[in-house]
């Protein structure tokens, strides 16, 4: 006679259990934020413009599956700075020109990546350790779109501080020329120095054309030269909403989500090994187009439609 036994369901459960413990007892658990890279976001109080690059920062990073861990300084935080020193951080990506420009004084072994940086700038870009991008709208991409107002446009005046921008100037020179445009600079030290002289040199250009400088661009002296762009018939082109609702014409500004992809794409170069000096810094390949049809109606400018279906904001309506 034979005697069958029944084995209780669970044993088997019971003895995979003993095996897993056996197991975890033997191998150490995988530490999966070994993995993980530090990056430390850095900038010098927040934005509008800071906080949409680093939504386009994120979430080309989240896109990709990177193991990357940020976190956050302002350096406007007292103690901020020492903070960051004491974090190990692989690399740094450091937003606006203030922040930037502390960085690159003190961090030397660490890469940086600047972005959401209006050049030109007075700090030195030429270390080892520096890359970024600029928010900078390619000067060909601004002419293009400026000469869509009026065929009559041809003489291109530029007030700028030599100092700080003259290669910026001399460079735009060669790329109007490609589009038969004449680029006719005032050099000025102050402002004041060149208001006697500046109703004489208006008359003598088609547009007027604002580009970032430190010495032209105060508030005082952009209301100032809003006023007399427009008693002389002086279309603006200019390169923030800010000047087109002050009175210019038209501005082309960077896509800030866009250029907060550009920023991811070149973190990832560097973590991948990439030396960042070997990374040519990037110009905003995206743009919006801002407009201001009540100063366009006053200059006798018809806006195309193309322009107005494609703008970001219309102002003076």
């Amino acid at each position: 006679m034979f005697t069958i036994r029944t084995v209780s369901a669970s044993f088997p459960l019971l003895l995979i259990g003993l095996l897993g413990f056996v197991l975890h007892m033997i191998i150490p658990p995988i530490n999966v934020c070994a993995q993980e890279k530090q990056i430390a976001v850095v900038m010098y109080k927040k934005s509008s413009v800071y906080d949409a690059t680093l939504v386009g920062l994120r979430s080309h990073l989240a896109s990709t599956n990177t193991a990357i861990r940020i976190s956050d300084f302002d350096l406007a935080d007292a103690g901020s700075f020492e903070q960051l020193e004491k974090l190990a951080v692989d690399v740094i990506v450091s937003f606006g020109t203030t922040a930037t420009g502390q960085l690159i004084d003190r961090i030397k072994d660490i890469p940086i990546i600047f972005t959401a940086v209006l050049g030109p700038v007075q700090f030195k870009l030429g270390q080892a350790n520096v890359t970024g991008s600029f928010l900078n709208v390619p000067v060909q991409s601004q002419f293009v779109e400026f000469m869509k107002l009026s065929k009559s446009i041809h003489r291109i005046g530029v007030l700028y501080n030599p100092e700080l921008n003259r290669d910026k100037v001399e460079s735009a020179r060669t790329a109007v020329h490609e589009l038969g445009l004449e680029l006719i600079g005032l050099e000025i030290g102050e402002y004041n120095e060149i208001i006697p002289k500046l109703d004489a040199w208006l008359k003598g250009i088609d547009a007027l054309w604002i580009i970032a400088d430190n010495v032209v661009c105060k508030p005082v002296n952009i209301q100032h030269l809003m006023l007399q762009a427009m008693k002389y018939k002086v279309p603006v082109l200019a390169f923030s909403p800010a000047i087109v609702k002050a009175g210019a014409v038209l501005a082309l500004s960077a896509d800030y989500r866009d250029i907060g992809k550009q920023t991811a794409e070149l973190l990832l170069q560097v973590l991948n090994g990439v030396a960042p000096d070997s990374i040519e810094p990037t110009m905003s390949r995206t743009y919006e187009l801002y407009l201001n049809k009540g100063i366009a109606q006053k200059l006798g400018l018809g806006l195309p439609a193309d322009m107005l279906q494609s703008a970001r904001e219309i102002y003076g309506q």
